[in-house]
C-alpha cells in the first residue's frame, strides 16, 4: 500500500505550468486592446457594494476572452471611488469591487496566479472635482497589463478572491 516511488521526469525542476512572460511590445497591445474594449463601457455594482450588477456580465466576458488572448500577461484589477463620504469606507469598498472583478475573471478562466487586485478608494482620481460629472467619473474599474510574474508591486494577488466573493 502507499506510493512506493516517486520521480521528477525533470530532474525536480518545477516547469508545469510555466508561462513565459510577454514582451514589452504585447504588454502595450493588449492594454491597448483591454482600454479599447472599456473605452465609454463601465463595471457597474449595486449601490454601495461589490455585488457585481448583471447587466456588466457580458462586459466582463469580453473583457475576460480578450485577456485570454493576451498570452504571458498578468492583470491587475484596480478598484477607484468617488470622493464623496468617507475615505475609509470608500478605500474598503474599492478594494472589494476589486476583489469582485478578479473573482469574476478567474471564474472565467483566468489564471488566479496572474490576477492581482487593489482598491484604491478615491485616492487616484481621474477628474478632479466633487460635482456629477468627476464622481462618474471617478467610479471606475481599471485594468493594468504586465508580463507574467511582474505584477505591480501594490496589488495584491487575487488567489482566495474566487473563494472570498463566490455567490456575489
Amino acid at each position: 500500500p502507499g506510493v512506493f516511488d516517486a520521480r521528477w521526469a525533470d530532474d525536480g525542476a518545477a516547469t508545469a505550468g510555466a508561462v513565459t512572460p510577454a514582451t514589452k511590445e504585447a504588454v502595450a497591445n493588449c492594454q491597448k486592446d483591454i482600454d479599447a474594449k472599456m473605452t465609454g463601457k463601465t463595471i457597474l455594482f449595486k449601490s454601495g457594494s461589490a455585488y457585481i450588477a448583471p447587466e456588466s456580465n457580458k462586459l466582463i466576458d469580453e473583457i475576460a476572452a480578450e485577456l485570454k488572448a493576451c498570452a504571458g500577461t498578468a492583470v491587475a484589477v484596480e478598484g477607484h471611488t468617488d470622493a464623496t463620504g468617507n475615505a475609509q469606507v470608500n478605500q474598503a469598498l474599492s478594494q472589494s469591487r476589486a476583489d469582485a472583478v478578479a473573482a469574476a475573471l478567474i471564474q472565467r478562466g483566468l489564471d488566479k496566479a496572474n490576477v492581482s487586485a487593489k482598491g484604491y478608494g478615491s485616492s487616484k482620481p481621474k477628474v478632479e472635482g466633487t460635482g456629477a460629472a468627476a464622481n462618474d467619473a471617478n467610479r471606475r474599474t481599471e485594468f493594468k497589463i504586465s508580463a507574467a510574474g511582474a505584477a505591480p508591486a501594490d496589488a495584491a494577488p487575487a488567489a482566495d478572491a474566487a473563494a472570498a466573493n463566490e455567490g456575489k
